[in-house]
């Protein structure tokens, strides 16, 4: 009877071994396949079917895969890797400097403060309200387009985009301002740009700017 018993045991230890030795794959389709993953890079990710350890090798690109739970416990998640995803939310301040025609902004430069949301890891909405603590203000209203992918964990990623605005000194100035800059985000949320813009007025020359923003981002 104890022989049985100890048989029974070994054959439950060989079978709970046997399952956990596999990877499972999950994808963002709500699908999950228990796989054993051959290859795992930036561009795709290679794997085999458990129950076919000697069959084809599929693969499919990390854009589609929401985590892969390893073997040995680890959980690599695919689905949060962008600090863009993790903390869509972002408060900054920062001071503009006119680079031409100064006498538009006043030699002093604007300080300013931005909110803004991503509504996807590639697209930023903000608001933008500046002040030289005199009669003069400005604010802007639009979107910016960052140049990064969905599942990439780089902090740093180039920006343009479009902003309708209006600069009032006694009267209202309207303006499309465009940027071109470089974005940084850390995993801990600490943000930063830096962009040259050209403001395109609808009744008044065009001006170039410089704009520097440091803030935090929250989830």
């Amino acid at each position: 009877m104890k022989k049985s018993l100890l048989l029974f045991a070994l054959f439950v230890g060989f079978l709970t071994v046997t399952v956990k030795a596999q990877d499972t794959l999950y994808l963002k389709s709500h699908k999950q396949f228990d796989v054993k993953i051959l290859k795992n890079t930036k561009k795709a990710v290679d794997y085999r079917f458990s129950d076919y350890p000697d069959g084809p090798v599929f693969s499919v690109k990390p854009i589609k895969i929401s985590k892969i739970s390893y073997k040995n416990g680890y959980v690599e998640d695919f689905g949060n890797k962008n600090p863009r995803i993790n903390r869509p939310f972002g408060v900054s301040g920062g001071l503009r400097l006119a680079l031409t025609y100064p006498g538009n902004l006043g030699e002093s430069g604007t300080f300013l403060v931005s909110f803004d949301y991503f509504l996807i890891p590639q697209i930023d909405f903000q608001l933008n309200i500046g002040t030289q603590f005199s009669e003069y203000y400005f604010y802007s209203l639009g979107a910016t387009f960052h140049l990064n992918k969905t599942n990439s964990d780089a902090h740093f990623a180039p920006f343009t985009g479009a902003l309708l605005g209006t600069d009032y000194n006694f009267f209202p100035m309207w303006f499309i301002r465009v940027p071109v800059g470089v974005n940084y985000v850390n995993n801990w949320g600490l943000s930063a740009s830096l962009s040259l813009s050209s403001m395109f007025y609808f009744k008044d020359y065009p001006l170039l700017t410089a704009q520097l923003k440091i803030g935090w981002r929250f989830k």
